[in-house]
């Protein structure tokens, strides 16, 4: 019998999703890119770099886990 966490893998690596993640450089959202790509999704990842830093993304891209190309937005809404 599987845990709920086992149930959520599961289902996640029958029908990959995509998804966006705000802040993908901080604590939390470089942790959230790290497992969702070791789950074999595809990851849309935004941040500003205001609070977050580039190491958490380094560290994502050195495990392996992680490749694609980066943007620099500017601008106000």
């Amino acid at each position: 019998m599987l845990n709920p966490y086992q149930n959520i893998q599961s289902a996640l690596q029958t029908a990959p999703k995509t998804w966006l993640i705000t802040g993908v450089a901080g604590f939390i959202g470089s942790n959230l890119l790290e497992t969702l790509l070791k789950l074999d999704q595809r990851v849309i990842g935004l941040d500003n770099f205001a609070t977050g830093h580039q190491r958490n993304l380094d560290e994502v891209q050195t495990n392996g886990t992680a490749s694609g190309a980066h943007r620099t937005l500017c601008g106000s809404i």
